[in-house]
């Protein structure tokens, strides 16, 4: 047994002196190197990985918004046929005064601008044909950084290229009413990611109303507002008259400060009157048969 223990200890000595402390340490000083290094390699290599992923992610980012602005952009015209030949004068006073009774629906909106009710502001660029029947009336107001009357507005759309912001009407703070496009044409006045309802640049047609700062809406201004609706209404088959903000409103509040029962009560008035011409009229067409 005592003959066992000597041979043990005999072997610890010589394991001792063949490998000293030194050694051991730098064993592991050289295992934990190797394991630092591997960490660090690792760790460039996620970070390596990160960067690319990142620089990957943007790239298709670019090049989906690109996509995106291409197929936007690939249906926009920069301008629609628009006849602007003036009617004679006695046509043109008959048919502003039917306009402002609420009896226009039978004119179209290039006979409208023809006979000088509408004034001929055109859009450049901003415009695309329409894919969808249009159910909806949006109205706006400009809000402008600074005072700024209609032809100002429509000439800073034209500014923005092929494809910008507008709509196809524009009521001026004198009751001046701009055509930009034949509303048979789409153009840009809500945005379609933020809409909701179902609202598109392709069902509806935009109406501004100029207006700026601590401005009050004009009563010429309404008026005209008030008989371009009922006109709009005539012609297509609107379900919903919506402001901006209502139909938006992530980002937008206009028409700003607008009093909508008041509103909505002169549109009913002119309605009524509007039917009632309407009905006299097929009333006299049926006893002439």
């Amino acid at each position: 047994m005592v003959r066992k223990w000597q041979i043990l200890c005999s072997m610890i000595l010589a394991l001792t002196f063949a490998f000293p402390e030194s050694a051991f340490s730098a064993v592991r000083k050289h295992s934990a190197s190797t394991k630092k290094a591997a960490h660090t390699t690792k760790k460039k290599s996620h970070k390596s990985s990160k960067k690319v992923a990142k620089k990957t992610r943007a790239k298709t980012k670019v090049a989906t918004r690109r996509w995106r602005t291409k197929v936007a952009t690939s249906n926009m015209m920069w301008s629609a046929p628009m006849n602007t030949t003036p009617l004679s004068p006695a046509l043109s006073a008959r048919m502003k005064a039917n306009f402002q009774r609420g009896q226009a629906g039978r004119y179209t909106p290039q006979d409208m601008v023809r006979a000088r009710v509408f004034s001929n502001a055109p859009l450049l660029g901003g415009i695309k044909p329409r894919t969808a029947i249009v159910k909806n009336l949006i109205i706006h107001s400009t809000e402008t950084a600074k005072v700024a009357d209609a032809k100002t507005v429509v000439h800073s759309w034209n500014s923005g290229g092929l494809r910008h912001p507008g709509t196809q009407y524009l009521v001026d703070r004198d009751g001046k009413i701009y055509q930009t496009v034949d509303p048979k044409y789409a153009t840009i006045h809500v945005n379609e990611r933020r809409t909701i309802g179902g609202i598109t640049n392709d069902n509806s047609i935009g109406i501004e109303i100029v207006r700026t700062g601590k401005q009050k809406y004009t009563q010429v201004q309404l008026a005209s507002l008030v008989q371009l609706v009922d006109y709009i209404q005539e012609r297509f088959p609107i379900a919903k008259i919506y402001g901006h903000g209502q139909i938006q409103p992530s980002n937008r509040t206009d028409p700003v400060a607008f009093n909508w029962n008041l509103f909505s009560k002169n549109l009913a008035h002119i309605n009524a009157a509007s039917t009632q011409t309407a009905y006299r009229e097929d009333s006299r067409e049926d006893n002439q048969g």
